[in-house]
């Protein structure tokens, strides 16, 4: 009994897994880095293309061939910006080859060809549309005039909530342990969800999609082994509510995997320090009061931020009588580049 209460706190860890990333904006698309050959030919290109342009600029040549010719050496050192020249020895000496030709050439090319510097209007930054303004302050969770309710700030209280690809937490309750890791990107119905796996005694326990949206956190699908129940929560099932600060509030109700009502509500309390395995946390207190087909639990959960939660306990009042308290404690928790914090 004891190991099953202590594996079922380690699955409700899963519950509150940090997941700030999700909150941030998607990276934008980063071009693929050119081969080692390929970096060296383009450095070698852009120091001969600068010696042709001081030559021809001493002989006096036609100025449309220097102009091809730099504009040519820019195109290379476009290359160095975007990312494409990774190797450290071309991409310095592709630097230090652009600084020498602004320095020694560009002022007499704007003699010649001042047409050639002027600003594009392409260059020129675009006027942003209502539309862009409006997100923008939807973003820093302001409102638009007339609108029927204020946008919530994606971001507030999302450092309690880390969420990256390869993050790990390992937990204990009692004498059991679990790993609950983050696996991997999947779509889902339209969402982008992070897949968050459970392990205890070396095997799968149980798999969770999560995803974000501007109100909040939430779960879109559990599998579980036990039994191989699949639920796919409507309404969705929210972790959090943002702003996560003192004083948030959510509720939800629906169904579980074995088909049973569940309903609970969930309150930010405030600051609470505590003392596991880990280390000594500072962070936000969240109590659930939850009912689970006729098992009430109170649930008192701690996020640190940057690391998620940290500790939590779990007092079950069976009915019709008598109570049952366990915690669950963070040991230990390892960030993607592999470097164990704790």
């Amino acid at each position: 009994m004891k190991k099953t209460l202590a594996f079922a706190l380690a699955l409700a860890a899963v519950a509150a897994l940090t997941l700030a990333a999700l909150a941030q904006d998607p990276p934008e698309k980063k071009p693929q880095p050119d081969s080692e050959n390929v970096m060296r030919d383009k450095m070698v290109k852009m120091q001969d293309l600068l010696r042709e342009i001081k030559e021809s600029l001493t002989d006096n040549e036609d100025n449309e061939v220097i102009m091809k010719a730099y504009k040519e050496l820019e195109e290379l050192y476009r290359d160095v910006e975007k990312g494409k020249i990774t190797n450290k020895v071309c991409k310095e000496t592709m630097k230090e080859t652009w600084k020498v030709a602004q320095e020694t050439v560009v002022p007499r090319l704007k003699e010649i060809a001042p047409e050639m510097f002027k600003e594009k209007p392409e260059d020129k930054p675009k006027p942003k549309s209502d539309k862009e303004k409006d997100k923008k302050k939807d973003d820093k969770g302001s409102t638009t005039p007339g609108s029927k309710k204020s946008v919530v700030k994606v971001r507030e209280g999302a450092e309690y909530y880390p969420l990256e690809t390869g993050m790990a937490w390992t937990y204990r309750s009692g004498g059991a342990e679990a790993l609950v890791n983050i696996s991997r990107k999947e779509k889902l119905k339209g969402h982008d969800c992070f897949v968050v796996e459970t392990i205890s005694g070396v095997k799968l326990q149980q798999r969770r999609w999560l995803y974000v949206t501007g109100e909040g956190i939430y779960v879109a699908k559990d599998w579980y082994k036990k039994g191989k129940k699949t639920v796919e929560y409507d309404p969705p099932l929210p972790i959090a509510k943002f702003p996560i600060k003192k004083g948030q509030k959510w509720k939800w109700a629906g169904k579980n995997a074995a088909g049973r009502t569940i309903s609970f509500t969930a309150e930010v309390k405030g600051s609470k320090t505590v003392t596991v395995p880990a280390g000594t946390f500072t962070g936000l207190e969240v109590v659930t009061l939850r009912n689970v087909g006729g098992y009430v639990q109170k649930l008192s959960e701690v996020l640190a931020p940057g690391v998620g939660l940290v500790y939590m306990e779990q007092e079950i009042i069976k009915m019709p009588g008598g109570k049952d308290k366990r915690t669950l404690k963070l040991v230990k928790y390892t960030k993607p580049e592999g470097k164990k914090d704790k």
